[in-house]
């Protein structure tokens, strides 16, 4: 059978399946909106600009482990480079999907001046650092960020042992392909590079201090993102400040993220929805609501993030 023929009917099958999520999530959420008396005149939208702070400040640690993996490999940039490069490629998960972040972090290689070669140690085209960097960074985050929903949410979502197994295993599995060490064994048999030789060299980069670094500064990442929905919560009526949900927060943020990078769906539309609305129903109300919010939050606090980073001039970058 045809390959591309497969894919296609695996495309239509999923976007069927969300569909039906999406659909049964909504009446869900719509329905305990009718039978909850929400006070709408006493929402407090003053939440949302330290949900809006706090959905930006938990992207900067990705921003700056790429920023130091460009570094590490090989390739001088200037930070307000990389920031441009790295909030702009953000929006490109959404139109046409997850690969489009790649190919916009890559196109910054016209820009950047090509390092000296070192012989074979060096020599590699600036695109494929952005693209490699690029990889090793979304896979850190969201391999971390299985570990953060398992561990934030193994006591409180009892009902959602699927979620929770679907996390951890895949955390487990690519925080275990990115051990240095293993990473070294696999990466050499990749052709995408002109030798073996290269490729080792690639290989040696990456090295304890990033991993550990990475994870460290992910974990933070993680914890931020997962403050600002809980900022968001305290904006629904009768909501009292409790750093004690940050955990539950947290896990909704991080699992439903992971799941809806698994999907391949662009920007894990209605995918993410799906997973939140069970996490955060025991304990908020106007769930519905909530996830919407949520989701119109992080997109505002990318497209500011970007906008600044368009605005940007940076037609002769220094290198560093």
């Amino acid at each position: 059978m045809n390959r591309a023929l497969v894919w296609r009917w695996i495309q239509f099958g999923t976007i069927l399946v969300v569909g039906v999520a999406v659909g049964w999530t909504v009446w869900q959420g719509w329905r305990d909106l009718q039978q909850q008396d929400v006070a709408w005149d006493g929402l407090r939208w003053g939440w949302l600009l330290p949900a809006l702070g706090l959905s930006f400040l938990g992207t900067v640690p990705g921003w700056l482990f790429w920023h130091t993996l460009l570094h590490r490999f090989g390739l001088p940039i200037s930070t307000r480079h990389s920031f441009r490069a790295f909030y702009l490629s953000q929006l490109g998960k959404y139109v046409p999907g997850k690969v489009m972040v790649v190919a916009i972090r890559a196109s910054i290689a016209a820009t950047v001046p090509r390092p000296a070669s070192n012989g074979h140690l060096n020599s590699f085209q600036p695109w494929l650092i952005v693209s490699a960097a690029a990889v090793i960074e979304t896979l850190m985050f969201i391999a971390v960020g299985s570990g953060v929903g398992f561990v934030c949410g193994a006591s409180l979502l009892t009902e959602q042992i699927w979620v929770l197994g679907l996390g951890a295993a895949f955390g487990c599995g690519i925080l275990f392909m990115m051990l240095p060490p293993i990473l070294r064994i696999w990466i050499v048999r990749l052709p995408l590079l002109k030798s073996r030789a290269e490729r080792q060299w690639l290989a040696s980069r990456w090295t304890w201090d990033l991993f550990v670094g990475g994870s460290v500064s992910f974990v933070g990442g993680w914890l931020l993102l997962g403050g600002g929905l809980l900022s968001l919560t305290m904006l629904l009526p009768g909501q009292a400040t409790d750093l004690s949900e940050l955990p539950r927060t947290t896990a909704g943020v991080t699992l439903s993220t992971v799941i809806g990078f698994l999907s391949f769906v662009p920007g894990g539309l209605g995918v993410r929805e799906i997973v939140l609305f069970p996490i955060l129903r025991p304990k908020f109300p106007a769930v519905l609501l909530l996830i919407l919010l949520h989701r119109f939050v992080v997109l505002i606090a990318e497209c500011l993030a970007a906008t600044v980073a368009y605005a940007q001039r940076v037609d002769h970058p220094p290198s560093e």
